[in-house]
Order: C-alpha cells, then structure tokens, then sequence
C-alpha cells in the first residue's frame, strides 16, 4: 500500500468525485530475507491498527491483501 493511500484514509474529510477510481496496491519488498519478512509482518499489523484507528473497516486490507502482489485494486466512486 502506498503512502498516498495512507494520507487519503487518515484526511478528516475522504472525498473523490463521483465517477473517480481509486487504486491500491499491496506494498511490496526485493530482499524476501527473515528479516524483511518480519518487518512486512510488523508493517501489516501497523497498517491494519491505523486503519481500524480512522475508522476504515478492516474488510477494506482484507480487498487488498486478496489481490495478485503485481495488481492493483481499483474502487470506483458511489
């Protein structure tokens, strides 16, 4: 998951017009080490704390995580 995604669901206000596609893609690492993969582990809990935290519910990791690692989840607008 980027940054930006990141900054998008912790705004006080979330808008996009209707009709706009948002896309999300699950965060990735080169180096699959034991350490990397602890980190990724330590990451994800992180992330899904934080979203939980500004109100997102945890369905919205579930989506994501669900996807091919090359792919990108893309929502449209209601």
């Amino acid at each position: 998951m980027s940054a930006a995604t990141l900054v998008f669901l912790g705004g006080r206000l979330r808008y996009f017009e209707s009709g706009a596609k948002f896309g999300v893609h699950q965060f990735s690492f080169r180096d699959p080490s034991p350490d990397n993969i602890g980190r990724s582990q330590i990451l994800s809990a992180k992330i899904a704390l934080y979203v939980v935290e500004v109100g997102i519910s945890p369905d919205f990791l579930s989506a994501i995580f669900e996807e091919d690692e090359n792919e990108t989840l893309v929502r449209k607008s209601r």
